[in-house]
């Protein structure tokens, strides 16, 4: 009992006695984000064929897609298309008939829903803009009637089958809305309209 005392009063003379432990302070959270985590990451691209109609005629535009693949659902990228020209002269307005040439594109953005199983669905959106020309005929060097800039989106609902690891196939409808129309005899429901739309796409799914 005396050795006890002895040393104790020997370590509190030497300041060794260890102070009352105070609480550690809690670590700082991590700051997490958008890509943080275990994900994984691709990309596609591919040519698209869309069956829609215009001023009361069946038209045909072709085009395609490219996208960052975000964990296997999310698509950023970007989308285009152009109207095919045909025989048939448009009707605008009450008695004249001009050819009219479209193309449009913009920002594509796409949720894949279970992309894991063969068939699934997803629903995407094309926001941009594009330009309208009209002409008298459908010959280059004929008089060009006007120009026009526009704004459009197109939603879309899409149903896709995974082909091989590196290939998809897919079809589905969508709605063209093209606004900002300034052409005489032109608005902008005489160019907004369902579609039908097969594409193909390629790439790290």
């Amino acid at each position: 009992m005396m050795v006890a005392l002895l040393l104790l009063g020997t370590a509190a003379s030497a300041g060794t006695v260890p102070a009352a432990s105070e609480p550690r302070p809690e670590p700082r959270p991590e700051q997490r984000t958008l890509l943080d985590g275990e994900r994984e990451y691709g990309g596609y691209g591919g040519p698209s064929a869309t069956y829609s109609r215009m001023l009361g005629k069946n038209v045909l535009l072709v085009g395609g897609r490219g996208a960052w693949l975000i964990d296997r659902r999310f698509a950023v990228g970007a989308a285009v298309n152009g109207l095919i020209p045909t025989r048939a002269a448009f009707p605008v307005g009450t008695n004249e008939r001009y050819d009219l040439r479209l193309g449009y594109g913009g920002l594509w953005l796409e949720y894949v829903f279970t992309p894991h199983r063969v068939l699934h669905s997803t629903v995407g959106v094309l926001l941009g803009g594009g330009w309208l020309n009209r002409r008298s005929g459908r010959f280059a060097g004929e008089e060009t009637l006007g120009v026009d800039a526009l704004f459009v989106t197109e939603p879309s609902v899409m149903t896709e089958v995974n082909v091989t690891g590196f290939f998809r196939i897919g079809a589905g409808v969508s709605y063209r809305y093209m606004g900002g129309v300034d052409l005489e005899g032109l608005e902008s429901s005489d160019l907004s309209a369902f579609a039908g739309t097969l594409y193909l796409k390629f790439g790290s799914f």
